[in-house]
């Protein structure tokens, strides 16, 4: 009991940082950096909110970096949560986070030992089919997915679901991943009404 009333008053105190943070945040960031679109309005308004306020998770690792994702480390601020990027081309480190950019591919980190088991979150939000293409790269990355993820630790994937999907989420092996609930939502899979067929999906480590 004593446990549950802890995690109700850190996910109180974090609410309201949140709300602080946005309102500093809208002073601040250029809007030149922001994709005005359905899915990116669900992932930061939505999405982000509920990992920021979840305390259980503190550390999140955000793969692909670009210039309207630049700003997502400041979404986090006021959190107490590590937010970490990755992306393989050297030139979008300037668009990466300040607290840790990692210059490489995402798939090659289930070869890194040290970054086992580091990850409370991992966000793959528009790199299926966009750098991580084959399916050889995809099973890679999936498996990369699981090997940095904490145990209960959550992997979300924002893709295209057109006739041909960016990826087919029967590849998503159930020895690595249950189903979870997409932050902010009842559902794992959530269809944004992008006129692309954007939407998300969401995966527990085991």
């Amino acid at each position: 009991m004593e446990n549950k009333k802890n995690q109700l008053t850190k996910r109180a105190l974090l609410s309201t940082c949140w709300k602080i943070n946005q309102f500093i945040l809208q002073l601040s960031v250029n809007k030149n950096r922001k994709l005005l679109t359905k899915d990116r309005n669900i992932i930061e308004r939505i999405i982000f909110r509920n990992i920021y306020t979840n305390p259980d998770i503190k550390k999140i690792l955000f793969v692909g970096c670009h210039l309207y994702s630049s700003w997502y480390h400041k979404i986090f601020n006021l959190s107490g949560k590590e937010f970490h990027t990755i992306d393989p081309d050297p030139e979008s480190k300037k668009y990466g986070s300040p607290q840790m950019h990692i210059t490489g591919k995402f798939e090659l980190l289930k070869n890194q030992p040290k970054m086992f088991k580091n990850y409370d979150c991992v966000i793959l939000n528009g790199v299926f089919g966009y750098g991580i293409n084959s399916l050889a790269d995809k099973i890679s990355a999936l498996e990369a997915a699981h090997k940095i993820l904490k145990e209960n630790a959550i992997m979300l994937i924002g893709f295209r679901n057109q006739s041909v999907p960016d990826i087919d989420l029967d590849i998503i092996d159930e020895i690595w991943f249950d189903a979870h609930f997409v932050p902010g939502f009842d559902s794992n899979f959530v269809e944004t009404g992008h006129s692309n067929g954007h939407s998300f999906v969401c995966f527990k480590n085991k």
